[in-house]
């Protein structure tokens, strides 16, 4: 069931009755013919990606760790501005992508389109990757990180 007064979806559907029919308890649109076109389930598939994004809002989240490391964020523009040093300043457009702070090490993205979420929150992560010796550097929440040991010398 939809929420929504203002969006509408139209069903490219078949025009003859006999073959749909629309169960009112379940709201639901039920096929009566058998017979299955072999792309069946690759529209099944979009279809049920499209209901799901209809209402539904994906975030992924962005950390940082570095001394002197900033960013700063136009809202009105959608750019995001990376201070990461004198020679790693620079520039991004997020497009429908809302980028919100968390805490100072911390955003937030958020958008309704799941696949450009993720595209763009991977673009941000590789402007400054991790530093596996420091941590310093972009990463994506829930990013597996390893920490490697320094000098043979000081472990031992």
């Amino acid at each position: 069931m939809f929420y929504n007064d203002n969006n509408t979806i139209k069903l490219p559907l078949n025009r003859k009755k006999s073959e749909w029919s629309f169960d009112c308890e379940n709201n639901s649109v039920t096929t009566i013919k058998n017979i299955i076109d072999k792309n069946w389930s690759i529209y099944v598939n979009k279809f049920n990606y499209i209901m799901f994004t209809y209402e539904n809002i994906f975030f992924q989240k962005v950390n940082f760790k570095g001394k002197g490391f900033k960013i700063r964020v136009k809202k009105l523009k959608k750019f995001i501005i990376f201070m990461f040093g004198h020679s790693h300043r620079k520039n991004m457009f997020i497009g429908k992508a809302n980028f919100r702070r968390l805490t100072k090490y911390r955003y937030i993205l958020k958008s309704k389109h799941k696949y450009q979420l993720f595209e763009t929150a991977t673009t941000i992560s590789n402007v400054r990757p991790l530093n596996i010796y420091t941590k310093r550097g972009l990463r994506k929440s829930k990013q597996f990180v390893f920490k490697r040991r320094g000098k043979k010398s000081t472990y031992i």
